[in-house]
């Protein structure tokens, strides 16, 4: 509205472009507002910078108030630098930073094959048992997409874990977010990208920013954490901080991330 107050961002996704888009508001959570793009991509704006994507703005004073349900579905526009929200909430996006989720691939090929092997073994004993770390206990499978991942990685059929399994963004799409992150070129990428629209729409930016290299912020900072440790405690308290990201997020992108090195491809 004319003469409305701004709320100034902190940082910004390197990935939000273009300068000028339309979309809704498609969630709202206490700590997050996720919007719809046009494209089908969505933009999340957030409360901290642990909850970064290169498609994220981080507004804390967004969430200085309360927001209610019947934001959801309200039209969005991205004018320049200013975001806008049915007329009536504006964020200023000029003063901020931009944040990019980009991990150096020297890092991630310097780890020691006995570190991955620590990694997985901490996350077997505290990741989530709903997820897909099961791809790592054959004869113990729980539940029917599990069945399916397992079936898809023996035919070498990754694009058929876009989408896989319950949630707001799917095990089988963050399991592919952690094969990316420890292989970027040996996933067949062109027929995954083709797949994106078989998932949810987080499912499908979470991808969507995998495939261009950027990731989480969670998973930014797993990956430092355990390329720079020296010892099973840290590795220990990496995969902890990583498990504790969403339902069972963080546990199947770090499944992923180990199959992928450990050579079960």
């Amino acid at each position: 509205m004319p003469g409305e107050k701004s709320i100034p961002a902190q940082a910004q996704g390197e990935l939000i472009f273009p300068d000028a888009w339309t979309g809704e508001v498609l969630a709202i959570h206490s700590r997050a507002v996720n919007i719809l793009r046009a494209d089908g991509l969505v933009v999340s704006l957030v409360a901290d910078l642990d909850s970064m994507t290169a498609m994220g703005v981080c507004v804390p004073g967004l969430f200085d108030e309360p927001h209610g349900e019947a934001a959801v579905g309200r039209p969005v526009v991205r004018d320049g630098q200013r975001i806008e929200i049915d007329q009536a909430t504006r964020l200023d996006l000029s003063g901020s930073w931009t944040w990019k989720g980009t991990i150096e691939d020297t890092l991630l090929r310097e780890i020691a094959a006995a570190r991955i092997a620590e990694v997985r073994d901490a996350l077997l004993l505290h990741g989530h048992t709903d997820g897909l770390q099961g791809v790592f206990l054959p004869g113990k499978t729980a539940h029917p997409f599990l069945e399916k991942a397992m079936r898809a990685l023996q035919e070498q059929r990754l694009e058929a874990l876009v989408g896989l399994g319950p949630g707001l963004t799917p095990a089988g799409d963050d399991f592919l977010v952690g094969v990316l992150m420890a292989f970027p070129r040996t996933p067949p990428r062109a027929a995954l990208e083709v797949a994106l629209f078989g998932t949810t729409p987080a499912g499908r930016t979470l991808l969507w920013l995998a495939l261009r290299r950027s990731f989480p912020a969670y998973l930014v900072a797993f990956a430092k954490s355990i390329a720079r440790s020296d010892s099973m405690e840290e590795v220990d308290a990496a995969v902890r901080a990583a498990c504790a990201h969403g339902e069972t997020s963080g546990s199947d992108a770090l499944a992923g991330f180990c199959w992928a090195h450990m050579g079960l491809r």
